[in-house]
């Protein structure tokens, strides 16, 4: 269930559904960390790394092609030094939608339970909104 704290971005891209379905699947290496590997199947594991320590393990769950995904977060640690709760992100759920637009498309992205309770919350939120 969406809840109006969870973290979510809408975003009109000048690229069709199909590139940006790409992008999110195929081309992780070129928008979030080159420490990743392909979500292109549905159950397929998404591993993603920033640097040495700081790890994401996502499972595929949903596979629409060019219209959505939701990838579920099945582990993870954030090497962030003032966190104490540097797994906050598990069992948290990465939802994507792409629609069409007249010139592009939109992205509604949702990361279903990262709210501002958590205390990676800040950190997180500008990961994404720059990432």
């Amino acid at each position: 269930m969406i809840s109006k704290k969870d973290y979510s971005k809408e975003l009109q891209v000048n690229a069709s559904p199909n590139v940006i379905f790409k992008a999110i699947t195929y081309e992780i290496d070129k928008w979030w960390t080159i420490h990743s590997n392909i979500a292109n199947k549905l159950n397929s594991k998404l591993t993603v790394r920033f640097g040495e320590t700081t790890i994401k393990e996502l499972l595929v769950t949903k596979l629409e092609k060019d219209k959505s995904l939701i990838w579920k977060v099945t582990k993870a640690y954030i090497d962030i030094e003032e966190l104490t709760i540097k797994d906050e992100w598990v069992e948290t759920e990465i939802k994507w939608e792409i629609t069409p637009a007249k010139q592009g498309s939109y992205i509604h992205f949702i990361h279903l339970g990262l709210t501002p309770e958590f205390q990676c919350y800040d950190a997180c939120e500008g990961g994404w909104n720059f990432f």
